[in-house]
């Protein structure tokens, strides 16, 4: 097994897995005066997350991949709860059902009324 975690990990390490590489596609957007010339030859693409990072993301995506758990989630959401329109009681009892998975996940989870 790639990490001592739950199997119930896999949803938030899946959540990570995408996530993250969305933080390096922010981090090369370009800057206010960044000259649109192409040059003869690309620069270093800049490092935007230490080597052990990328590392432990990858391992991370894989134990999300590997793991059924997200489908169970949502198979659990559209099979049990529904559609979820906004202020439905379907909505709300959604809400409870993921907040109630994540504190079995060890998060700390606080809900605000609407």
């Amino acid at each position: 097994m790639l990490f001592p975690f739950r199997k119930n990990h896999a949803l938030l390490l899946g959540l990570i897995a995408v996530v993250g590489p969305t933080f390096s596609v922010f981090g090369q957007l370009a800057q206010p005066g960044d000259s649109p010339t192409p040059s003869a030859s690309p620069g270093a693409t800049p490092i935007v997350f230490a080597e052990k990072t990328l590392v432990d993301l990858k391992q991370l995506r894989q134990a999300a991949l590997a793991s059924d758990y997200a489908f169970k989630q949502v198979a659990y959401l559209a099979n049990n709860i529904g559609p979820r329109l906004t202020g439905s009681a379907q909505a709300a009892k959604a809400v409870e059902y993921v907040a109630g998975e994540m504190k079995a996940l060890g998060c700390e989870v606080q809900l605000e009324k609407v």
